[in-house]
């Protein structure tokens, strides 16, 4: 194959300036936001709902949604990862608890949708994991099993309508079908988010970098690549990997950047869309193995991500790593042959900040407690409002807690990685 791909051209579309100019001037705010995806976004939301006095302002380097949450698959799963962690340390009433609360978050990011009247191209889709060897389909048996014991409503496919379902060879599939689970547009969400933000009367600066901040007792003290300075009384760390570009944990190896790598195919004709199968038309499709892709359609076009490449730079070299495009575009041509001529009209890939047990760290800085981390969402989609309510107490202070997001972020910052998981991620490595 030759160097042909369009880097950099996102089936979601590019972003702009949806919100307001750059920061031009310096500025005196109850609370700063350094991001705006998902995290920083909803943050905002959650924070000026709380408090609708509060002056809010986010800072975001580049645009809206321009990080992991404009360019993600726009899956909407709202899964507990880590469960057989989360068991070990807090037991399986914890995890059915946990997970329902999450299917419920589920729940209200589709309500929020409708009512900020985002256009996102939001649609309920199940979920399904696809097994292609006999060592795949028994990590399946394990993860299925496990996901029985936690509450989530997954069954396993029969030989016939696995057959229907997916339009390559395969052993084994499990598919969840709770209510709430989905599929959308998700830079057009992020753009909604600021928008919502924006009408709430929080100030979003797009193409603002910050170049660093202090904290002392005083406040917290910002300062610009431009020259401006913002005083703050929070500040809500909200960067993704940029974190590290303010100094957040530089010499330490976790939260780590996920690299991922994703292509989209020109639009499909009816019957190229009935090869696919029934799954790619109507769900999302993960895969049972660490080499891990995952795959979905999007205004008939075929989304094919994976490749990923664990303690990324991410930079600019790693966006365009031509061999990860590469092992991508071949992957797709092994499963569906037929697509071997079909153009490849979007080639786009970024880091994805994740700690090994995959949740989120949600806690105030060491040192540091007007500084609040809001970080490593990997499952970033389906927790995007739940992200703003993780950290309404942590800025406002007790009087704002809510009792069962306080009890989830203790499940978030009390895991740690099991052995297994740990085996797994060494795999993955391999």
């Amino acid at each position: 194959m030759t160097n042909d791909l369009p880097y950099g051209t996102s089936v979601w579309g590019e972003g702009g300036q949806r919100a307001v100019a750059p920061l031009g001037q310096d500025l005196d705010v109850d609370v700063a936001i350094i991001g705006a995806g998902f995290v920083g976004l909803s943050s905002a939301v959650a924070l000026s709902e709380a408090d609708p006095s509060l002056r809010i302002a986010v800072l975001e380097a580049e645009h809206v949604g321009s990080g992991a949450s404009g360019r993600g698959s726009g899956m909407v799963a709202p899964l507990l990862h880590g469960i057989g962690s989360v068991a070990r340390v807090f037991g399986w009433d914890e995890v059915r608890w946990a997970a329902r609360f999450l299917i419920e978050e589920g729940a209200r990011l589709g309500d929020f949708i409708r009512e900020e009247s985002i256009a996102c191209d939001y649609e309920e889709a199940p979920l399904a994991t696809i097994a292609v060897d006999d060592r795949q389909g028994r990590w399946l048996d394990g993860r299925t099993a496990e996901l029985h014991r936690a509450g989530y409503a997954t069954r396993r496919l029969g030989p016939e309508e696995l057959g229907r379902f997916v339009g390559y060879p395969a052993k084994a599939a499990a598919i969840t079908e709770e209510a709430n689970f989905g599929r959308l547009q998700p830079l057009a969400l992020a753009q909604g988010f600021a928008e919502a933000s924006v009408r709430k009367g929080v100030g979003v600066y797009e193409k603002t970098v910050v170049k660093k901040y202090e904290a002392s007792p005083r406040g917290i003290r910002i300062i610009t690549e431009a020259g401006a300075r913002v005083a703050a009384k929070k500040l809500v760390l909200a960067a993704g990997v940029r974190i590290r570009e303010l100094g957040y944990r530089r010499l330490r190896p976790f939260p780590m950047a996920v690299q991922s790598y994703l292509l989209a195919t020109d639009p499909l004709d009816a019957s190229e869309l009935e090869r696919l199968g029934v799954g790619l038309r109507e769900a999302c499709i993960l895969d049972a193995s660490p080499a891990f892709y995952y795959l979905r359609t999007y205004r008939d076009r075929l989304l094919i991500g994976g490749a990923s490449a664990l303690f990324s730079k991410a930079d600019d070299k790693a966006d365009r790593d031509f061999k990860r495009f590469e092992t991508v575009r071949t992957e797709l041509h092994r499963r569906f042959p037929f697509l071997r001529e079909t153009p490849v009209t979007a080639a786009w890939a970024g880091p994805i900040q994740s700690n090994l047990s995959e949740l989120p760290t949600v806690r105030t800085l060491p040192g540091s407690p007007d500084v609040v981390l809001n970080i490593a969402y990997v499952n970033g989609v389906p927790l995007s409002c739940l992200a703003g309510r993780m950290i309404v107490d942590l800025v406002l202070g007790p009087t704002y807690a809510d009792r069962d997001v306080e009890r989830l972020r203790n499940i978030f910052n009390g895991t740690s990685p099991s052995i297994g998981e740990l085996a797994r991620f060494g795999w993955s490595m391999l």
